[in-house]
């Protein structure tokens, strides 16, 4: 019962959290980048495929995670290995980061804008 109380503490200040104007522009601005790099991850997949999109090989996000910080990625999947299980790492978050990059970032773009999206204030009038 004290997890479900913490869960709704923590859900109930990023509610008002994110209802800041601040937040929300920042929030939007991270999706704007994300969605940037994803359309720079595609043009990288497309110039090394030398066929256009007809021999397109798109690179999973791990390959580029490797890549540019493989310390990262080796302390990231020691210590999901060890806190959460090696079921976890070899599960779902490889099927994650399995994901070409220009897919994952797009996703990760669409939803924070969606996150961070200008809300319509409702006038309710009561008499």
């Amino acid at each position: 019962m004290l997890i479900v109380h913490w869960i709704g503490r923590l859900l109930r200040f990023l509610g008002r959290l994110l209802l800041r104007p601040g937040v929300l522009f920042a929030v939007r601005m991270l999706g704007g980048w994300s969605f940037v790099l994803a359309v720079i991850a595609l043009a990288s997949d497309i110039v090394r495929s030398n066929g256009g999109l007809l021999g397109l090989a798109p690179t999973p996000f791990s390959a580029h995670w490797r890549a540019i910080a493989p310390g990262s990625y080796a302390a990231s999947e020691a210590w999901v290995r060890t806190t959460l299980g090696a079921g976890v790492w070899d599960g779902p978050l490889t099927a994650l980061i399995s994901i070409p990059t220009f897919v994952l970032l797009a996703m990760l773009g669409i939803a924070l804008y969606w996150i961070g999206r200008t809300r319509r204030t409702v006038n309710i009038y009561a008499n």
